[in-house]
């Protein structure tokens, strides 16, 4: 009988001990055996495990969030508490990260970044494309809202100015749009496609 695996399960007759070679034909137990490990091989394809130990691992994993560890460039934290977790579903990334400012805790630089958990695409161009919301939040006094854009390893913040005629979107910095303080909160959220 050939295999009817992916279509359907199938359903080999095991031979007993008083059974013949020829009642079931041994050569047909083992052609059914191998048409269906290739069968599964094709559907699984090559390496299915991937970096997991097995593929249900693999399959477990999938759409569950865990932490990461970004590297901030231009943000000194000090004793600020980072949150940072994200979840990898085939391409798809979704990501959350939150700073909560400590009094030692600075923005350094004008348009400081966040690494990514997994690097962009190579179709996204660099810090030009939406990935996300932002909000920055100037306890007691006021939230600002913003977007998130990427390059292929890092996450930049903008908040948005609407001082002009149109809204437009800025860097975030030592001073922007707030100076900095104790308590105040730098948070996101973005989804996007990884590289392969």
């Amino acid at each position: 009988m050939p295999t009817v695996y992916p279509g359907a399960l199938d359903s080999f007759v095991n031979p007993v001990d008083t059974d013949t070679l020829n009642a079931p034909p041994h050569d047909g137990q083992h052609a059914d055996v191998n048409d269906a490990v290739e069968a599964v091989e094709a559907e699984l394809g090559l390496d299915p495990r991937g970096t997991f130990a097995t593929v249900r691992a693999r399959l477990d994993d999938l759409g569950v969030w865990g932490p990461w560890t970004p590297t901030l460039t231009g943000i000194t934290k000090g004793a600020g508490v980072v949150v940072a977790r994200f979840s990898r579903d085939g391409n798809t990334v979704d990501a959350f990260f939150e700073l909560t400012f400590a009094a030692d805790t600075t923005t350094d630089i004008t348009g400081p970044s966040i690494s990514t958990p997994v690097t962009l695409a190579s179709h996204y161009t660099d810090n030009l494309n939406w990935l996300g919301e932002a909000y920055l939040i100037d306890t007691g006094a006021d939230n600002f809202v913003g977007v998130v854009r990427g390059s292929a390893n890092n996450f930049q913040v903008m908040v948005s100015n609407t001082a002009g005629t149109y809204i437009r979107q800025e860097e975030i910095g030592p001073t922007v749009p707030m100076t900095w303080a104790v308590g105040d909160i730098l948070t996101f959220g973005v989804r996007y496609e990884a590289a392969p």
